[in-house]
């Protein structure tokens, strides 16, 4: 009996399978059908003209377009078009650009973005949440409906609103320009049965005001104090490294002259903590803070009249990472590709470096604009350059940020020269004659810089007393010169990795560079590394650092590498502060393996294995 249910279960498909096999299809075939729906509306919106764009986004701001089914999350630079439906999470915010201009969108707010009635402007429907609107007298006319109540800012003026929108009315405040708001009240009238009447009103609200709408009509508040300055939900940068000065100023609205007003400010929205109070105010106040974002109120007594809040952004400038200070870069034909990279700067929208001869920029020789935190260029000859950094910030955003502090490099054009077999050094009156064999200049034949040429030590090995020679003259311009002759530095120590150290593949998945150092040098205030590839007896340079002021170094360009043996040195330097080499040093040398290896064709790039 048993063996018979078995087989039914096994063997036999009940009715009930059926079914929930066709459920299943059919919500999938539902789902694809949403997703294509969703990207082709995705692909379509390619051929459509953005109302605007999303300048600044905090934390979850998402948009749904007009008949789409899914949500989908902004970002910087994301545009806006009609029929979208933006909505603001909980401690997140938004500003976009429209038709010039600014509208910054509160925390757990929602708006939908349509045509108005004339067919020309922009209405922003807002049915909770808080909004402001900047605009200037060049930006296009956008109406606002909160709550099915119009606002709308006169027509070629400067004007600045905010409104907060809730289950119980609207506020309007107008910190600059004229606002008129129209409001239909609708009512059943009692001779007319179930009849509906509509009774529109107009009011105006000019700089200062504020309005309180609610379900049975306007209300105008007794004794209020409306603040003009800051503006709702500004934005300061702070282009030094102390704190900004904030100037508080407001409105008396029915208010007595004995009734002195209070200013809190906290870095919390519930004000657990307040960070600055001051009492007895008229009608301004200012206060020095630092960055961050603040919410402030006003009141008096236990009524709170208005609270807001804005942010102080650093404008005070990057930090530069490369050219490390002091770098010099070598070539022979081609001028060098030195590559800039800064750090980068929260809300920046793009950043002006400028490189110059002088360390004052008085003049530039480059001057750009990147919307990325690193910049690249190969035209800058022989010489000393000096560049900084300045973040650039939307126009939303009051003040103006500063430069970074500046760094300098050095390109010096490398010249082949092959020493005389005879040079003299000494005075004019007593000359210590120096003698080098032939296969010893063979050795000293190679690509230097005129500085590193002029300052570049012999060997003491390779130096006989007494012999006679000159020295050649390096360029038309170059004088003759008597060289004197610098011993050279040691050659660093306890060098890691030790000589025949293997490097297997584990060992670059977990640390994803190789770490190289050395024992400091006494004398030297720089060093340069040198990797080579070695191939039976020849050694092929693969990368060599600019001088470090560090004993080690994390190289990471694993790229370079393959499987086998690698030579590496390290050479002691003294510099000079111009950064020319006063003295040279002995190399120290070492090696390591790559012991990595896997069948068919594959290589490294950084710390991963992808196949060819």
């Amino acid at each position: 009996m048993s063996e018979k249910n078995n087989k039914k279960t096994a063997g036999g498909f009940k009715l009930v399978d059926f079914f929930v096999t066709i459920l299943f299809l059919f919500t999938a075939a539902l789902s694809i059908n949403m997703f294509r729906l969703d990207l082709m509306q995705t692909i379509n919106l390619r051929n459509v003209d953005p109302v605007g764009t999303v300048v600044i986004r905090k934390n979850v701001v998402q948009r749904r377009l007009s008949d789409r089914v899914l949500w989908d999350r902004l970002a910087s630079e994301s545009p806006v078009y009609l029929g979208d439906l933006i909505r603001v999470a909980d401690l997140s915010s938004a500003t976009l650009f429209i038709d010039g201009s600014s509208i910054d969108l509160g925390e757990n707010t929602l708006i939908r973005l349509t045509r108005a009635d004339d067919g020309e402007g922009l209405q922003i429907i807002m049915s909770e949440g808080n909004l402001s609107l900047a605009s200037t007298p060049d930006s296009g006319r956008i109406f606002l409906e909160v709550n099915g109540q119009q606002v709308r800012a006169s027509a070629g003026s400067q004007t600045i609103i905010n409104v907060t929108a809730a289950d119980e009315g609207m506020v309007l405040q107008v910190n600059e320009g004229n606002v008129q708001v129209t409001q239909t009240n609708q009512s059943t009238q009692p001779n007319q049965g179930a009849q509906l009447t509509s009774n529109v009103q107009t009011l105006d609200v000019s700089a200062g005001g504020r309005l309180t709408l609610n379900t049975r009509g306007a209300v105008r508040e007794v004794k209020s104090a409306s603040v003009i300055s800051p503006a709702p939900n500004a934005r300061f940068i702070n282009g030094s490294a102390n704190p900004l000065a904030v100037n508080f100023s407001w409105n008396r609205i029915n208010l007595n002259d004995d009734e002195l007003l209070r200013l809190e400010i906290s870095s919390n929205r519930n004000f657990r903590q307040i960070s600055h109070v001051r009492e007895n105010l008229d009608r301004q106040t200012g206060i020095n803070l630092e960055n961050g974002l603040w919410y402030w109120r006003l009141s008096y007594q236990n009524t709170v009249y208005d609270q807001g809040r804005f942010t102080i952004t650093n404008g005070a400038g990057t930090k530069l990472q490369s050219p490390a200070v002091s770098s010099i870069f070598n070539y022979t034909d081609k001028h060098p590709v030195i590559k800039f990279k800064w750090d980068e700067v929260d809300d920046a929208s793009s950043y002006i470096i400028e490189i110059s001869s002088s360390p004052e920029f008085e003049t530039t020789q480059i001057q750009k604009q990147s919307y990325v935190t690193f910049f690249t260029d190969q035209t800058l000859e022989e010489g000393t350059w000096y560049w900084r950094v300045r973040p650039a910030f939307p126009p939303v955003y009051i003040g103006n940020a500063s430069f970074s502090q500046s760094s300098y490099f050095r390109i010096e054009k490398r010249i082949t020269i092959s020493p005389p077999r005879m040079i003299t050094t000494g005075t004019e009156s007593t000359s210590t004659m120096i003698s080098i064999e032939a296969q010893e200049t063979s050795m000293l034949e190679q690509e230097i810089s005129l500085s590193e040429w002029l300052t570049k030590e012999i060997p003491p090995e390779l130096i006989r007393a007494p012999a006679a020679v000159s020295v050649p003259e390096v360029a038309a311009a170059a004088p003759r010169t008597t060289q004197r002759v610098s011993p050279l530095l040691p050659a660093p120590l306890n060098l890691h990795p030790e000589r025949g150290t293997h490097i297997t593949m584990n060992d670059l998945q977990t640390q994803r560079s190789i770490g190289f150092s050395w024992q400091t040098v006494h004398g030297a205030n720089a060093y340069i590394l040198t990797i080579y590839r070695q191939t039976g007896n020849r050694r092929q340079q693969i990368y060599q650092t600019p001088h470090l002021t560090r004993t080690n170094y994390s190289f990471d360009n694993l790229r370079l590498l393959d499987r086998g043996t690698f030579l590496w040195q390290v050479e002691a330097l003294n510099r000079r502060a111009d950064g020319t080499i006063n003295q040279r040093g002995t190399a120290a040398e070492s090696n390591f393996i790559m012991d990595i290896f896997f069948p068919g064709n594959v290589r490294v790039d950084g710390a991963e294995i992808i196949d060819d």
